[in-house]
């Protein structure tokens, strides 16, 4: 774990932000439940559009850059707090976990900012931000469906026809 990591950036404020929308919870944590997605990882993608970046060719290496981190501490974590039983006897010690994991995602947060810091800007303006957007989830290999529902939860002006159409036109 580098000992230069920058814990309160501009990625962990958006990402708290944008927690606080709650359609956009309620997807991210069935797309971490059901399909092992990393919320953190989809976040990042989210953000880096907002800077003008997409996640297209660093996918495998940010995995690989924040994996033991996430298997290490994030995932177990998680898996002990999920795994108590959902008793009163145990609702003050599932919230500190829950208080602990979200520290551990701070810092994931901070290692995939530092990493966000090697990513240059897509200087063309070839792209829009929802279409940098579009670029950066599509790496993570979301169905077209899920990719859709991120997209109008993040660009609610897009009509469908517009998202199903630039999702058509950008995934290849």
């Amino acid at each position: 774990m580098p000992e230069d990591l920058i814990l309160n950036n501009a990625f962990w404020q958006y990402s708290l932000k944008q927690w606080g929308n709650k359609p956009l919870q309620k997807l991210l944590l069935r797309l971490q439940n059901e399909q092992n997605q990393r919320v953190n990882i989809l976040l990042f993608s989210m953000w880096l559009a907002t800077q003008g970046k997409t996640l297209v060719h660093h996918l495998d290496q940010i995995n690989n850059y924040t994996r033991d981190w996430h298997i290490q501490v994030v995932h177990p974590i998680r898996e002990i707090r999920k795994d108590l039983p959902s008793n009163e006897q145990f609702i003050g010690l599932k919230k500190k976990l829950q208080e602990i994991e979200l520290e551990a995602e701070q810092y994931e947060q901070a290692l995939l900012y530092k990493y966000a810091c090697s990513i240059s800007a897509n200087q063309s303006k070839q792209y829009r931000a929802e279409e940098k957007l579009v670029l950066s989830l599509s790496a993570s290999k979301l169905s077209k469906s899920d990719l859709s529902l991120l997209l109008k939860l993040n660009f609610p002006m897009l009509a469908e026809n517009q998202i199903s159409e630039m999702i058509d036109r950008l995934v290849t």
